[in-house]
């Protein structure tokens, strides 16, 4: 009786060690902030600036990337005070129009660094 005590002892503290790795490592991982992004605004016409407007007062960051029409996905990804915009491309099917979306990053405070990854790799930095 006391040897299956000390065998379920054992496992139960090797699961809690496991456990305990896991979720270290799970907050090592990249966090993603938080945003949302809005739909393709298709049909708009100017120049293609990306804007960056900040309110300080919410604390929110509200972007205007120019993305092509049919990318697949638009994320941001942050790392301390550093948001990086993501054009992402998955299937490969490029239309021939571009199109604005607004990006907008919650809880964000000052200073922070911008930049914009396009789906070809390019980066272009937003921050002031």
């Amino acid at each position: 009786m006391e040897k299956t005590r000390t065998k379920i002892v054992a496992l139960t503290l090797m699961m809690l060690v496991v456990a305990s790795y896991a979720w270290i490592k799970s907050l090592q991982t990249k966090p993603l902030a938080w945003y949302e992004v809005g739909p393709c605004s298709q049909g708009e016409k100017g120049p293609w600036e990306h804007l960056v407007s900040y309110d300080e007062l919410e604390k929110t960051l509200t972007v205007r990337v120019w993305v092509n029409c049919c990318s697949d996905e638009v994320l941001v990804e942050r790392e301390g005070s550093n948001y990086t915009i993501y054009e992402k491309d998955y299937d490969g099917l490029i239309c021939r129009c571009m199109c604005p979306r607004e990006v907008r990053i919650f809880n964000v405070t000052e200073p922070y660094k911008l930049t914009f990854v396009d789906k070809d790799g390019v980066v272009s930095v937003l921050s002031k």
